[in-house]
């Protein structure tokens, strides 16, 4: 249960950014929101997951506007990911193919290298256009 009473919970964020850009979307959409746990992670991010991250509230009666707000922030917020992670940091080309492996080419490595050659960063994505490779 809520400590403010009439409110209801309708997003979680992991981090304070995270929860004031939700925040600023519900607001420029005229619905008052409040927060709960952002100082707690704020100060101690390592403590999000053991108090369930930072709890987003609206009033009652906003709640089902507030959730589709919510729901669009969020479509949008992976929308530009992926097309940045598409983007060639080269020439600037937004059809990056993302490079895919064989599972046995991963063993190879591993066996041949060792586990250290998991922490080497290899690139996920190359550019049709230029041929630049990139993580």
């Amino acid at each position: 249960m809520s400590p403010l009473p009439g409110r209801i919970h309708i997003a979680t964020a992991g981090q304070p950014l995270e929860s004031d850009a939700i925040q600023m979307k519900l607001e420029s959409e005229g619905i008052e929101s409040f927060t709960e746990g952002e100082m707690t992670i704020a100060v101690d991010p390592l403590l999000s997951n053991a108090i369930g991250g930072i709890r987003i509230l609206v009033a009652e009666e906003d709640e089902e506007q507030a959730r589709d707000v919510v729901e669009r922030y969020r479509q949008e917020e992976r929308e530009s990911l992926e097309l940045r992670a598409k983007t060639c940091p080269e020439c600037g080309g937004q059809n990056g193919q993302p490079i895919r492996r064989p599972l046995w080419v991963g063993f190879l490595i591993v066996l041949t290298l060792g586990i250290a050659a998991l922490l080497y960063p290899w690139p996920k994505y190359s550019c049709p256009d230029c041929g630049h490779k990139w993580r």
